[in-house]
């Protein structure tokens, strides 16, 4: 099992990928899988829940006070930060997870087998994280050249009154 993490952190590094790590993915996939994303719904389950009204003003300077913050090294950030932090992070795993198992599929195209057995936990967790980030909506697909590919899509327009209640009580 460690063999397929020395094989992710030189894929990382930039290596390119060979014939013997994808079959070094092909041989531990399952266990890889598993790992990664029981590790991924850990951290998605640390995550408040998210709201596109929350998203909207995310960007906004809060005061933070010793209820709202949390310290992080010497700096303070307010908890939504840490929630974008944490929604940021398990989608960055995700995006790991996928582009690593994509590089092992096209060179050894035969994986895209054993990783159907987990679209539907894949699906899930990319669920939860759809929920937890506010997304509306999220899609896994399956396409040529032979790769996983998923995306989230959140809302680009509130409701206009919402939207100028809330600029207006913050001028």
């Amino acid at each position: 099992m460690n063999e397929i993490y020395s094989v992710l952190e030189s894929w990382e590094s930039g290596a390119k990928m060979t014939i013997k790590m994808a079959q070094e993915i092909n041989m531990n996939i399952d266990q890889f899988m598993k790992k990664e994303l029981e590790e991924i719904n850990k951290i998605i389950g640390e995550i408040p829940n998210l709201t596109s009204e929350s998203i909207l003003i995310s960007n906004e300077p809060m005061l933070i006070d010793k209820t709202q913050s949390f310290a992080f090294g010497h700096r303070k950030i307010d908890k939504r930060r840490m929630m974008q932090m944490s929604s940021n992070s398990a989608f960055g795993l995700i995006t790991r997870l996928v582009s690593f198992t994509n590089a092992g599929m096209a060179r050894l195209p035969s994986i895209i087998s054993k990783l159907e057995n987990w679209v539907n936990y894949l699906r899930a967790t990319t669920n939860s994280l759809a929920m937890k980030m506010g997304a509306n909506g999220f899609s896994i697909s399956i396409g040529l050249p032979v790769g996983i590919s998923i995306g989230l899509s959140f809302p680009i327009y509130g409701n206009s009154e919402t939207v100028v209640g809330k600029v207006e009580k913050m001028v």
